[in-house]
């Protein structure tokens, strides 16, 4: 019966709806598919397996359009493994029909003779500069064989028989050994130019007997073993060791859960792994402590792919579904994804903003990952982002970062509105004159910009130092003060039309926080030791000073009638006081971590905290207790904002995302808001439809 309350539930739903991954783009590549690979510029599929009759498929497709690129490139029993040569000019096929071949991967033409084996073909893979192909084979009773040719001729520079299956190979990136792994005896980096046994990994027990999947690090120093250790097999786990000496370089990783696929992230950091239990993790790729909980799928894990920005991973199963998590926390990012059956192949494509899925039936379905693209405009610069703003009716955003240049943007147009202003140093807040005629950045120094003109106030366009927290507006936006840094320095009154001088006070012991009273008749100075200092707006003389506690204050605003003010505190509490006396209405409002951000609701009736413990908290104004439970991300929050009209709040993380959350349930009104790193600050638009986010990852994007 709450009409509010249902116009926030069908806003929860409409962007719940509106972030679904959206289906752009299904197609069939044949039936009984065993994998598939996209060429290195990302513009064609090779997917190979076997047809209804048994026979040996694979065929080269637009990753675009699904149009078949190649013919059929055929072998008389199944391909059981295909891959493009680096330039995307070749495939080469690995069959059971005993031969592997080397195509032409636009034609389908074969390029060189068959590669005879004496067993069927498991796998074959080019080398780096696509001169060589490697190849092993393995027949029912146990033999195997290794080969090395020669790619544009089909000759083989050797092949090595060996008393045991060999099941994988891949080149070293060093160019002088490669990977062999074999299911009944050690694994080995052995000797390219020869085929010989090399040493053997990890270079202590228990050694690698079963290897079922290899990969390097992107440095090409350290090598990822995935399966059985031990003689006997007795322990089953991924192991990272060195390139070279393969001495272990990490701790056990999936440990006893068989893992059947193991992948580095881009910056070689993490490892993720797929086992047949139903789960993918991601672990630490020194130490092997889990990074996620484990990702569950309904059975097999079949594959598993980071982003290329190492943010996110996708899992797919033989549940016939895929799943997008966050790769450090864990969370869903997708619901399940339907493939209709077992997948064999998952991958991000476009830049990270679409997933695609081959499933053993040859359905191909791209995926966009509506998170990813749900920003109504984002606006890339050279450098990390901290601030962004709307202005007083929301027609313009001004955006500040690591680039040192305070940018206009037009909100209809989305382009700039005039040139940037070269503040000369980071800026890390911007505040808004009430007025909205003038604008503040705030850095190691602060700077004062006229809004109408777009140009520095004349004695502020150096910028001037100033303290976290040092800067504010009086409320009818005349009067801007600034707090030096050091306790000694002078607090200055400035006309904020002319940016001149109209008093400064020296007052030793000050810590930087500053708040105009609402009347703008005066002003509260944060002390050393707890210590506030009231100070008339007019005169610059000091008229009180006031005990808060032994802590000291980092931040302090007034509520909007002016009878109780809010204070954060070095000891990672807040406090709501009495503006006249100073004494306490709430008791602490504690959290486990640094407080970055304090907010009165609109009415007063409740304050907002957010915390580098991960939580932003709403309470009660007058007793201090919380009115909903924390609002939770993955880590730390570097600010939150309530909405005009309070009901909302919207959080921004170290986690890489914001939120915005029901501010009496705290029950999310939208799925995590994506940045590729961390998100420095949020804000609502004036009428409460949109907010603007800042981030590490050089963008501020309008949601």
């Amino acid at each position: 019966d709450d009409p509010q309350r249902a116009r926030l539930h069908r806003m929860r739903l409409g962007n719940l709806a509106r972030q679904l991954p959206r289906l752009t783009g299904v197609w069939s590549a044949g039936s009984g598919v065993q994998g598939a690979e996209i060429s290195g510029d990302g513009t064609r599929l090779l997917v190979w397996g076997a047809t209804e009759s048994g026979e040996g498929a694979a065929r080269v497709w637009n990753l675009k359009t699904g149009a078949a690129v190649s013919a059929v490139l055929s072998h008389q029993a199944k391909i059981n493994f295909a891959a493009f040569s680096a330039d995307g000019a070749r495939v080469v096929t690995a069959s059971s029909d005993r031969t592997a071949r080397i195509w032409n991967a636009v034609n389908g033409e074969p390029l060189t003779p068959p590669l005879e084996h004496s067993a069927p073909v498991v796998q074959a893979r080019f080398n780096a500069s696509g001169d060589r192909v490697i190849s092993c084979a393995s027949d029912p009773g146990g033999a195997g064989m290794v080969a090395l040719w020669d790619a544009a001729t089909g000759e083989a520079a050797w092949k090595e028989e060996h008393g045991s299956t060999v099941v994988h190979v891949r080149f070293a990136p060093d160019g002088r050994h490669f990977v062999r792994g074999s299911l009944n005896s050690l694994s080995a980096l052995d000797d390219l130019r020869t085929g010989k046994s090399g040493p053997v990994f990890p270079a202590v027990p228990p050694f690698c007997s079963r290897l079922v999947d290899s990969a390097f690090s992107p440095d090409g120093k350290r090598l990822l073993a995935v399966g059985g250790f031990g003689r006997d097999v007795t322990e089953s786990g991924a192991l990272v060791v060195d390139a070279k000496s393969t001495v272990p370089n990490s701790g056990w990783m999936a440990r006893g859960t068989e893992p059947t696929r193991g992948v580095f992230s881009p910056d070689g950091r993490f490892v993720a792994t797929a086992s047949p239990n139903g789960a993918a993790r991601v672990w630490d790729a020194v130490s092997g402590e889990a990074v996620t909980p484990p990702l569950m799928h309904r059975s097999d894990v079949t594959a598993v792919a980071f982003s290329s920005n190492g943010r996110w991973l996708a899992s797919a199963g033989s549940d016939g579904v895929a799943r997008v998590w966050d790769a450090q926390s864990g969370e869903a990012f997708t619901p399940p994804l339907p493939c209709h059956a077992s997948v064999r192949f998952v991958q991000f494509i476009e830049d990270d903003g679409q997933l695609l899925t081959v499933s053993v039936e040859g359905l191909v379905c791209s995926w966009e990952l509506r998170q990813n693209r749900w920003a109504d405009h984002t606006w890339l610069g050279p450098r990390a982002v901290h601030a962004a703003r709307f202005n007083s009716d929301g027609t313009l955003i001004f955006t500040a970062g690591e680039d040192m240049k305070l940018q206009t943007w037009n909100t209809r147009t989305r382009e700039e509105a005039r040139p940037p202003y070269d503040l000369k140093y980071p800026a890390d807040e911007l505040l808004l004159s009430r007025d909205g005629g003038r604008l503040l950045a705030r850095g190691g120094k602060v700077t004062v910009v006229n809004l109408a003109t777009g140009q520095a106030l004349p004695e502020l366009r150096q910028g001037r130092s100033i303290a976290e927290h040092g800067a504010a507006f009086s409320p009818g936006g005349q009067w801007f003060v600034s707090v030096g840094p050091n306790p000694s320095d002078a607090i200055r009154l400035c006309d904020s039309t002319t940016g001149k001088e109209r008093w400064r006070l020296e007052l030793p012991g000050h810590a930087g926080a500053v708040a105009f009273t609402p009347d703008g008749k005066q002003l509260a100075l944060a002390g050393t030791g707890g210590r506030v200092f009231i100070v008339e707006v007019e005169t610059g003389a000091l008229l009180e000073e006031f005990s808060a506690g032994p802590a000291g204050i980092e931040q302090m605003v007034f509520s909007r009638d002016g009878r109780r003010v809010l204070t954060s505190s070095s000891e990672n509490t807040a406090r709501v006081w009495e503006s006249g006396t100073w004494r306490p209405v709430t008791p602490a409002l504690a959290h486990q971590g640094r407080i970055e951000s304090i907010h009165f609701s609109p009415d007063d009736a409740r304050v907002l905290t957010a915390s580098q413990d991960g939580t932003a908290q709403v309470w009660n104004a007058t007793n201090g207790q919380r009115v909903a439970p924390p609002l939770r991300h993955a880590r730390a929050l570097q600010a939150a904002a309530f909405s005009a009209d309070g009901r909302l709040v919207a959080t921004a993380s170290a986690d890489g995302t914001a939120r915005v959350w029901d501010a009496s349930t705290s029950q999310p009104i939208t799925t995590p808001l994506q940045h590729g790193d961390a998100v420095r600050d949020v804000s609502f638009s004036p009428d409460g439809r949109a907010i603007l986010t800042a981030s590490d990852d050089h963008t501020a994007r309008w949601w």
